[in-house]
Order: C-alpha cells, then structure tokens, then sequence
C-alpha cells in the first residue's frame, strides 16, 4: 500500500485546554486513514511531513487492526519513504471549489442522529450571513469561492448516510473512514469534504478535526454550525496551523486559526493574522518584504476590508502586510482594521505584529501596537505605529528600523514626503523605500552580488526552494517559470536559475 503522510490538527471546544496534533496517513486509493503508532519521530528524523508531500509504502505486515500502521524495529525496516521529483499538487487557495457535506446520520434514533438537517446545512455552510463559503470569499478578496458539492446522490451540498450499528461504540478516524467507502460509489464531485457526525462518537476531546494540508475535515453535530469550527478546520486543509497566544496554542483572538471566535451560529466577523493571510497569498498585490539591517521602512497600512471594497487600488503606495526577514524571528505586520466582515475582531484598529517561522508553523501574535507604541523584535529592531490617519480609508503609518544599522522617524505629515536611511548610509525618499524597493533589489545591493530572496520557496512548498532547484541541473529550466510565490518564480528569486 502506498499512502500520503499527512498530520491533523483538532480545534478545542472552549473548555477544553487542547488537542495534540496527530500524524496518520492516507490510502492513495481508498482515502481511509491509518494512524501512525510507535517510532514515528525517528523514522520520520531529518524529513519535513509538514506539507503534505511525503509518501510511503507499507507492506500489509505492518499494518495492525486494519487501520493503524505500527513503527517498530522489524516494520520500520519495511516501510520506504518515496521520493524524487514533485509529488502531490498542494490544493490551492486561490480558485472556484466545491465542498461535500457528508451527514452520517439515522433520523430516526436521536442518539445516532445529526441533529441539523440536509436544508439546515447548506444553509449553515453556504447561504446565512456568517458561513465556511462566506467568510472565505470576503476575507479572501473574492479570490476563493467554496461552492456545494454537485451530483444526482447530493442535496444542495449534502449528502446523507446511514451510520454503522455500533457508531456510538466508534472513533472518529474509524466512523470516517466508514463514511469514505459508502460515499464512494455514489454521484458527488468535490474538492473538499466535511463528514458530521452524532454526538455519541468519540472525538478525543476536540471539537471538530482537519488533515493538514489534506481534503476531509470532521465535526461533532453541536459544532456543525458553527463557523469557528468550519473555517479553522478548513484552514488546516490549506496547510495552515493554529494561531497562539501567551503560553496558549490556539490563544490568539485575531483570527479564526485561534479557537477564541464566537462558538455560536452567528461566529464572529474577523478574519485571519498577517501571517496566516500573507501565505493565503489573497492581498499578494499589497504585501513588501523588509530587511531592516538594510533598509528602512516608512510607510501607510491600510486594512484587508478597503482592499475588498476596492478603496485601494493595486497601484497605490499602501500596503497591507509588511513581511520582516533578516531577523531571528520572521514578523508579519498588518493594520488590524475593524470594519465591515472584520468589524468583530480583537485589537480592531491596531498594529498588529506576529511571528510565524515558516508556512507550516504555528503562528503567535507578539504585539499590539496603538497610536505612538512600538515593538523591538528579538534582534533589535523597532516597528512603531506613528499614529491612524482617520481619514477615508483609516491609515496606519508605521515605520520599521535597526538603531546603528538603518533609521527611520515618525513625520508630523504622512502625506509629504521624508527620508530614511539604509545600511550604506544611503537616503531614500518614503515613496522610493515604500514602493520601489523589495527583496530584488535588496539582495543585489551596492556590490552586485547576487543572493537568493530569503525565505522564498515556490507554491509547492518549503520544499521547493532555491536549495531545490539548485541541486540538480535541469529544475530551473523545466519549473523555473512556473510555481509563482511571493511575486517570485525560481528564475527570478535564485542565483542557480539566473545564471542558467
């Protein structure tokens, strides 16, 4: 059998602390889950499993239960990770898809039921005011769009099996999989699916569950509804992890990877942190790369809201995400809008800082700035909210700086025009460091010595990076203009593939 390794990430109900993430893997044919048990981490030693892009094949003397794969001395001799090339597209979070609701349901027997019914959850997931489909076409700019499930066997989105006897004797993972072979020769198309099942089944104390990256998410019957359950679980779909806090993994209350929503029908109108929106890649347009051991920042924040409402054009000198590299922590910075669908958000109106390593971590909110406070970063550097511009629309305007390296100074009118100052003593107007400068030209520098963008790596993942292409001869010219990420390609971003 030949299986995608992947992990599932869980959301806490509110009076549970957490959940612990899971590493399991999917049958390419079938699409059940096995659970991996044992000596998982050393086998696993020394390879990423995080983006959903690692395969293995297992012999069926490994595999106990029928659904859990065991790693111990004499099965993990047997077991072989299959690599080479591209393996599995990650599912992109940019596009038209559809979303199958599998309702594992008896009516008849309350115990056994889903308490919605197939009307009440195509309403919940598609058509009320706060849903799955509509908190991700207005956060995402209208540049993903979740529609229903089409085909004969499917209402409305949803479709409706009738649960094994012993469901309440059950497992998630094993109710799950039973839903996935009964579904499978039934008329449905879908990118994506969400099995709900009853109340009595035993989900190891989470709300609901979600393969990262993967296509299946899975929800108790009284969180159903819920959009705080719904979208966070679909998040982990598209590869991302929770949003902490503090000492708390799922502690942030600035977007719906945290688990500090509304737990009602209603949810809450917030989105997503910097983080977690800069790698959705929605406001790509908007986003500036800054190094501040090399160049200063001086520039106007606008929320995500005036983007979607077209108030910011893509050629205007605002931004909406400010990505800091060059430091021991990699910070996004956005202007934390309160308005519209984000209206309900913590820290409305703020600068808001989080720090998140890579596209596959979890991110944590470090900072929330008001008018006239500022953040000095791990390495020194200082990012500072210079005050709101009430205006239409509200503006932030920040600067970002390392004393004894760079400097920039807050202006009494952010509208004209002042300097800042990079590490070669060079001045630049705001307008020149707000607009004309990015990691290409920061990487190029006085001496002309070529580096690759830091932290780039194509669409496919972290993976794929310019240390990837680089390795063997033929990748730049066969993926080099392909995979954009970033505003980046291959040929653009690394030294290997510019010489080709």
């Amino acid at each position: 059998m030949t299986c995608f390794v992947t992990q599932i990430d869980g959301i806490a109900p509110p009076d549970v602390e957490e959940v612990p993430l899971l590493t399991t893997c999917v049958d390419e044919n079938s699409a059940k889950i096995y659970s991996l048990l044992g000596e998982v981490e050393r086998f696993f030693l020394g390879i990423n499993i995080q983006d959903g892009q690692v395969s293995i094949k297992v012999p069926f003397s490994a595999i106990f239960d029928e659904k859990d794969i065991v790693f111990d001395e004499t099965t993990s001799r047997q077991i072989t990770i299959i690599s080479g090339g591209r393996r599995r597209r990650l599912t992109s979070s940019i596009g038209v898809k559809q979303v199958l609701i599998v309702r594992v349901s008896s009516d008849q027997e309350p115990e056994t039921s889903v308490t919605s019914s197939e009307e009440q959850l195509y309403t919940d997931f598609f058509t009320d005011e706060n849903n799955l489909r509509e908190v991700y076409r207005k956060c995402s700019n209208d540049k993903l769009i979740l529609n229903p499930a089409t085909g004969s066997s499917v209402h409305n989105g949803v479709l409706t099996i009738k649960p094994p006897e012993n469901i309440c004797a059950m497992g998630w993972k094993d109710v799950g999989n039973y839903a996935v072979a009964e579904i499978a020769s039934l008329d449905w198309s879908a990118d994506f699916k969400t099995i709900i099942m009853p109340d009595c089944v035993n989900f190891e104390g989470a709300a609901a569950w979600g393969e990262t990256p993967g296509d299946t998410t899975w929800i108790l019957s009284k969180y159903s509804s819920y959009p705080v359950t719904q979208v966070h679980e679909f998040g982990h779909n598209l590869s991302h992890r929770h949003s902490g806090k503090g000492t708390s993994e799922y502690g942030d209350d600035t977007g719906y990877m945290g688990n500090k929503a509304s737990w009602t029908d209603a949810g809450s109108k917030m989105c997503f942190n910097g983080a977690k929106l800069w790698y959705f890649q929605w406001y790509s347009d908007f986003h500036r790369s800054v190094n501040p051991n090399t160049i200063s920042y001086a520039g106007k924040l606008v929320g995500i809201t005036d983007v979607q409402s077209g108030e910011i054009a893509t050629d205007s000198e605002n931004d909406v995400i400010i990505r800091l590299f060059g430091e021991a922590e990699q910070l996004f910075v956005i202007f934390n809008r309160s308005e519209s669908f984000n209206s309900q958000v913590a820290e409305g109106d703020r600068v808001t800082i989080t720090e998140q390593a890579n596209e596959y971590s979890v991110s944590m909110l470090k900072a929330s700035l008001g008018e006239g406070e500022e953040y000095i970063t791990a390495d020194g550097s200082v990012i500072k909210n210079c005050g709101i511009s009430y205006g239409s629309p509200y503006v932030a305007n920040v600067i970002i700086y390392k004393p004894g390296f760079t400097s920039a100074v807050c202006s009494d009118d952010f509208s004209s025009s002042f300097t800042t100052t990079t590490s070669s003593g060079t001045s630049v107007s705001a307008s020149t460091s707000n607009s004309d400068i990015n990691e290409s030209s920061v990487s190029s520098d006085v001496n002309s010595i070529c580096s690759d963008v830091p932290y780039w790596h194509d669409s496919d993942g972290p993976a794929f990076n310019c240390a990837w292409y680089g390795a063997k001869s033929d990748r730049c010219e066969l993926f080099g203009s392909s995979y954009s990420n970033m505003g980046f390609t291959a040929q653009t971003a690394c030294c290997k593939c510019k010489q080709k």
